[in-house]
């Protein structure tokens, strides 16, 4: 399966396995489904982990789970909150549906199939600085191109859009990294 699948497949049991419908998405106003999403990423036992939602035992039976696990449920995350932010804003559209198109652009357009060149990180950090907007997470050894990018587009879009921007783009840097562990592990 590549890292799009996985995610979708996840994102339908959040809904239809685990009881995280649509309607229980739309209470969680205060980026609770993204700060869980932040902890998978980048999950380790010195984070604090984000229980204001979540229990603990919830939230610590993910330190169980391999990276790719972790990966697939925060991808399914920030699909939830994309899902939420496009119900609010009266788009219809399907954050997963964003996530494929983003990734499919970021191969086509950009040139960005040989994610295997990303060793250090860059694609999470690339991630999670598309969540945060916080310069701590950008990725290391990156030029500035990226950042420009970012604020090029806030500065041309209201905040709705280019958040549901930023959160597509997240996804499918979460994707990417899924692919590219696969792509080693099957390549080993």
């Amino acid at each position: 399966m590549t890292g799009i699948e996985l995610i979708a497949k996840e994102r339908e049991e959040q809904i239809s396995v685990h009881g995280h419908t649509l309607e229980k998405d739309d209470q969680l106003t205060k980026g609770e489904l993204l700060e869980f999403a932040k902890y998978l990423i980048f999950s380790n036992k010195d984070n604090e982990p984000p229980v204001r939602v979540w229990d603990r035992d919830f939230i610590y039976s993910f330190h169980f789970k391999t990276i790719l696990q972790q990966l697939t449920v925060s991808g399914a995350f920030i699909a939830a909150e994309l899902d939420r932010l496009l119900r609010i804003a009266k788009i219809n559209k399907r954050g997963i549906d964003l996530i494929v198109q983003e990734r499919k652009e970021q191969i086509e357009k950009h040139g960005w199939d040989h994610d295997n060149e990303y060793e250090a990180g860059e694609l999470l950090r690339a991630s999670f600085f598309c969540i945060t907007l916080d310069n701590e997470y950008y990725p290391l050894n990156w030029s500035n191109w990226f950042a420009e990018k970012v604020i090029a587009k806030r500065l041309r879009m209201d905040f709705t859009s280019f958040r549901i921007e930023m959160l597509k783009i997240a996804g499918a840097f979460v994707v990417a990294e899924i692919d590219r562990r696969i792509f080693i592990k099957d390549n080993i």
